[in-house]
């Protein structure tokens, strides 16, 4: 009698472990995904960006009569660039960058003043280097921090190119990361570099 007046509400100890066990299994698979899409979105920071120098390098090679810029001289706040011929310096994400080309500064071009603008996203890194002396060709380089691809583009080909071995997140792009500009030479050619 006392058993049938007993209300049977709640759960056994067995329940509440079971649920515990397939919250955590569904945990162990979902946390390392989790991981995975974060780095592939920080990947595609970089990529992104490594395309909004190239549509800025082309804009620019328009308007100044035929060269294209670096950041040499940019600053760590991303003013201060000269556009100078030759090997850049990185510059890093979040901000808008402005190089001011003097008029003939770059293998006597432009014949006015102009400027050489993009943007970089948050913890992202980019590297732009023209060809020594004439500026005719670069080479740009891009990372985000926490991504695992560093991405690069020749203006000597069509394709974009991403480092084979990568880098371990966490690290940054270096300027050794990113080659010179050398005229009429896919810079980008061999086994270290992948097309994507």
């Amino acid at each position: 009698m006392l058993n049938k007046l007993r209300s049977n509400k709640g759960f056994t100890l067995i329940e509440l472990l079971i649920v515990v066990a397939i919250i955590g299994i569904l945990a162990a698979i979902a946390i390392p995904q989790f991981s995975q899409y974060r780095v592939r979105g920080y990947n595609s920071a970089a990529l992104s960006d490594l395309n909004n120098v190239k549509l800025a390098e082309n804009g620019f090679n328009n308007d100044s009569g035929g060269v294209f810029a670096s950041t040499a001289g940019i600053k760590a706040d991303g003013t201060g660039g000269t556009g100078a011929a030759g090997v850049g310096a990185l510059v890093f994400g979040p901000q808008n960058i402005t190089v001011s080309v003097a008029a003939n500064s770059i293998n006597n071009f432009p014949a006015t003043a102009q400027t050489f603008r993009f943007g970089v996203s948050n913890g992202v890194i980019v590297d732009v280097n023209s060809t020594d002396t004439t500026a005719a060709e670069y080479v740009v380089g891009a990372a985000h921090t926490q991504g695992s691809e560093i991405y690069l583009f020749d203006s000597d080909t069509t394709a974009n190119r991403k480092v084979v071995a990568g880098k371990a997140t966490g690290t940054q792009l270096k300027t050794t990361d990113v080659p010179a500009s050398t005229t009429a030479t896919d810079d980008l050619a061999g086994a270290t570099y992948a097309t994507i």
